[in-house]
């Protein structure tokens, strides 16, 4: 509207011939609409203003309705996850196993023996599928079958040669030894030493025993030296089909070992779970036991609390017949104080009695 009215106004001047009354009208009209504008900014200015003004509370009071409410959630949430803990360690303690310390730490020791056992069974495992423990074809073909029964019978051959030696040298040691005792016996039931002193029939002893024992120590050492030749020979001869029959012995272990494994991890894995359960009721236990003791001590606080209360009666009660006795005597003893004056009168008036008796004797005593 504004700029219809200063597009009139540029008209009237485009074309001065028009009448003055005309261009004083557009003029007015120009200053009215001036006017209202001035008046809608003014207005619109005050409404954005009141605007601001109520948004600042308002912005306040959201913040802290979104606080409460966020406080609220969190108790909630809080309240919530503690009742899913108390029911979680209700049901434990209504399905888990009823187990005292002793036995849970049993458990516990059996877990950790299992345990050391699969670790021990898996140490063995790599030891025997090592590469230094040689590997050879045990599902071959019967030229291999054949070797590895050629091989059994010549080591059967070779242990029973080599027990065999072993048993002939053992039987001739002791074949020397029985003829060392005889020759000991034969001496000493000789006539020999029927005729010696003492002390010679003990250097005779010291010296033949001497003798036994160097004798024993060579056979001793030849058996030793013997054994050991035979051995050398032994593995010499039966090594490589040892070490066969040890691979076949060693892949019926291999294949036993990881079975054994796998059971032991089932075991294991049970027992974890069964650790939880047993700790989770080692915890509720702990608590249970705790609130026993702190009911018991509530107990005897209550019992505490009534044996004071008792004796703050007895002691009131005695405070009362004591007040009631000193009652008492302050009233006896005013009693007293009233006699004793009583009498210190009485007193009084017999002495006077008394002097004027003597008085009167001593008067008429004159006459």
């Amino acid at each position: 509207m504004l700029e219809e009215k200063i597009e009139d106004v540029k008209r009237c001047d485009a074309f001065p011939g028009q009448s003055e009354r005309t261009e004083s009208g557009k003029w007015v009209g120009v200053a009215q609409t001036l006017h209202t504008l001035r008046n809608v900014v003014n207005t619109f200015c005050m409404r954005v203003e009141n605007l601001v003004c109520l948004s600042k509370p308002s912005l306040c009071e959201w913040r802290d309705q979104r606080k409460f409410e966020d406080d609220i959630e969190v108790m909630v949430i809080r309240n919530s996850i503690r009742g899913f803990l108390e029911d979680f360690e209700i049901n434990s303690w209504k399905q888990g196993p009823q187990l005292s310390g002793s036995q849970y730490t049993n458990q516990l020791a059996k877990i950790n023996q299992l345990s050391s056992l699969r670790q021990e069974l898996d140490i063995i495992s790599r030891t025997l599928s090592s590469p230094e423990m040689g590997q050879f074809p045990l599902n071959g073909s019967d030229e291999s079958g054949e070797q590895c029964t050629n091989g059994k019978r010549k080591d059967h051959f070779l242990r029973k040669a080599f027990s065999s030696d072993i048993s002939q040298f053992i039987k001739e040691a002791n074949g020397k030894n029985q003829e060392s005792k005889t020759d000991l016996s034969e001496t000493m039931e000789s006539a020999s030493l029927k005729h010696m002193t003492k002390d010679e029939i003990v250097s005779f002893f010291k010296s033949e025993i001497t003798r036994m024992k160097r004798n024993h120590e060579s056979q001793v050492q030849e058996i030793t030296e013997e054994y050991f030749r035979l051995r050398r020979e032994f593995l010499k001869e039966s090594g490589p089909l040892s070490s066969l029959r040890k691979d076949k012995e060693f892949e019926a272990f291999r294949k036993k070992i990881p079975e054994l494994m796998v059971k032991l991890d089932d075991v294991l894995f049970k027992n974890e779970k069964l650790s939880v359960l047993y700790g989770n009721n080692e915890i509720i236990c702990n608590l249970k036991n705790r609130i026993d003791t702190l009911l018991s001590e509530n107990q005897q606080m209550k019992g505490l609390l009534t044996s004071k209360s008792k004796e703050v009666k007895h002691l009131s009660s005695q405070l009362s017949s004591a007040a009631d006795k000193i009652s008492q005597h302050f009233v006896t003893e005013a009693n007293l104080l009233k006699r004793i004056r009583k009498l210190k009168c009485d007193m009084q008036d017999m002495s006077l009695k008394l002097r004027s008796e003597k008085m009167w004797i001593s008067v008429f005593s004159r006459n």
